[in-house]
């Protein structure tokens, strides 16, 4: 019966994984304290995806892949993570609260039990659900529902959970990570929590720059806000590719500042 016990406490327990690399680690150095700041009681093993040996925290595991195309580095990475489930984190955004561990707990033992491919832990929009193709979200519990399929970000990564064989699987087709996050796999079943987020945070970085309020968010988090050499894209332009990505998304209307900054 102990024994019973200790697997059953096992499944439900998934690690973090915070996808990174070698090309971003002056962004890591930056975001990474608020990280353990505000989950200062992480209680799951926390692996980073690097390239090489880099000086991190101690709390965290790396996992190393050498330099190569996004998919293969990240393929390689998990590869070398045991856990069945997977807490998925991005290094370009910014914790900003502390994280509500029992919320988590909670998901993350739902996501286990009902085995899910994919749970987002950021509700859905619903005003967007009448905007892409398929059929409307329905609820699998009271607090999980299913996305419909073309919902954006239908495979984002952060921050979400991860049946660790199922993101394996998608990383044979050769596309940008933009490509990746749009898709929508077949019969994958893909959910999102439908309240109470149990981490808060901030996208930091486009497109390699820096967001205009990079610095102020660091300084409300009560980090150094040296942006080291970096580029930080202007107030102006930001804005100009924001309109598009929406002139984009709700009428298929090309975009135009985006293309400029590839």
């Amino acid at each position: 019966m102990a024994l019973m016990n200790t697997e059953t406490r096992t499944i439900l327990r998934p690690a973090v994984f915070l996808c990174s690399s070698d090309r971003r680690y002056d962004v890591l150095s930056c975001l990474l304290p608020a990280v353990f700041k505000f989950w200062a009681q992480c209680p799951y093993t926390f692996y980073i995806g690097m390239n090489t040996d880099r000086e991190l925290s101690s709390r965290a595991t790396p996992v190393l892949a050498p330099a190569s195309n996004w998919q293969q580095e990240l393929a390689a990475q998990l590869a070398q993570i045991p856990e069945k489930h997977i807490i998925v984190l991005r290094d370009e955004f910014l914790f900003c609260a502390p994280v509500d561990q029992p919320r988590l707990t909670q998901i993350a033992r739902t996501a286990i039990t009902m085995d899910l491919h994919y749970l987002q832990l950021m509700p859905i929009k619903q005003t967007m659900t009448t905007r892409v193709r398929g059929p409307r979200s329905t609820y699998t519990r009271p607090d999980v529902r299913r996305m419909p399929a073309g919902y954006p970000n239908y495979c984002g990564l952060q921050a979400s959970i991860w049946r660790k064989s199922y993101l394996e699987s998608l990383l044979t087709k050769p596309q940008s990570l933009r490509e990746f996050e749009q898709q929508s796999p077949p019969d994958a079943g893909h959910c999102a929590i439908t309240h109470s987020p149990p981490i808060q945070y901030r996208q930091m970085l486009k497109r390699e720059y820096w967001l205009p309020d990079a610095a102020p968010l660091l300084k409300r988090a009560g980090l150094p806000a040296d942006l080291g050499n970096r580029p930080v894209w202007s107030k102006s332009t930001y804005l100009r590719m924001y309109v598009d990505r929406i002139r984009q998304t709700l009428f298929g209307v090309p975009t135009g500042a985006e293309q400029t900054v590839e």
